[in-house]
């Protein structure tokens, strides 16, 4: 039984553009009635299937994979590849097709790439709900927004996302983690930490404000900070070494950071800690 009384739905040609990522089109298929491509095609955009009936196979990268109804199936743009229904079985499935400086970032969050093309959708009744609420509309010829439509593909990549969470240390703690290691490295930046795992600067900035409710720049500066407090109390260093030790690299801006975040000169805390230390 089909989920929908119609053949297809395409939804495409969004006119929007956003940094991190854009959502290019949004539709549904049912290869019961049209008829599925037979051929090997590349294209430049990234898509995201999710099969609600039958059963089909994809091959890419020279590897073939079979998929069931409740499965995800992601193609990445610039790979060669091709994928059909089975015969007896023929799929139906919602796609979203997205491009943008964050759009791989999206795959690598479900652990999808050309190489591992398909995942069991966790929480399938749900997605299915989402899905079919937005692409009811079109059906009904309601309007149906950009944002509402962005909304569903974001809401199906959390709920996907979230199942993997009790298995998977979060890209948040890792990255306040790499910052805990790397802390006194003066060349420590934002760009190089997003380079070093692999994901858009928006991506990250956005993903572990929501996981810490603190930005990685002023986690970057507290991490600093804390050691530089640290020192001062149980150091004699000069303030000076403390700059350079703590990934500084001027003492001016040191002075003016440590002030606006701790209420105080380095020189004070400094002498407050020994002062409190002494009257113990």
């Amino acid at each position: 039984m089909a989920f929908m009384n119609t053949p297809n739905i395409y939804m495409s040609s969004f006119d929007h553009s956003e940094n991190d990522i854009t959502l290019k089109g949004i539709g549904y298929d049912n290869m019961n009635i049209t008829k599925p491509f037979d051929f090997v095609r590349i294209q430049d955009y990234h898509t995201l299937h999710i099969v609600l009936s039958g059963s089909g196979h994809i091959k890419m990268e020279d590897k073939t994979t079979h998929i069931n109804a409740g499965d995800m199936f992601y193609v990445p743009p610039g790979v060669r590849f091709f994928y059909h229904p089975d015969k007896n079985n023929k799929w139906e499935y919602i796609w979203f097709n997205f491009v943008g400086k964050g759009a791989k970032d999206y795959a690598n969050k479900l652990q999808l790439s050309s190489h591992n093309p398909v995942m069991s959708c966790k929480n399938f009744p749900k997605i299915c709900s989402i899905l079919m609420e937005v692409l009811g509309k079109y059906e009904r010829n309601e309007k149906v927004g950009y944002s509402e439509a962005l909304s569903s593909f974001f809401k199906v990549i959390d709920l996907n996302n979230r199942s993997h969470s009790k298995n998977m240390i979060s890209l948040s703690e890792r990255a306040k983690d790499f910052v805990n290691q790397n802390y006194f490295n003066a060349n420590l930046t934002i760009t190089g930490i997003c380079s070093y795992f692999n994901v858009s600067h928006s991506y990250m900035c956005r993903v572990f404000k929501r996981d810490t409710d603190i930005t990685l720049k002023n986690y970057i500066i507290n991490k600093r900070l804390h050691e530089a407090c640290r020192l001062l109390k149980e150091t004699d260093l000069e303030i000076k070494e403390i700059v350079y030790s703590v990934g500084f690299l001027d003492v001016v801006h040191f002075m003016k950071i440590f002030k606006k975040y701790m209420g105080t000169s380095p020189k004070k805390y400094r002498m407050d800690s020994y002062n409190k230390k002494s009257n113990k």
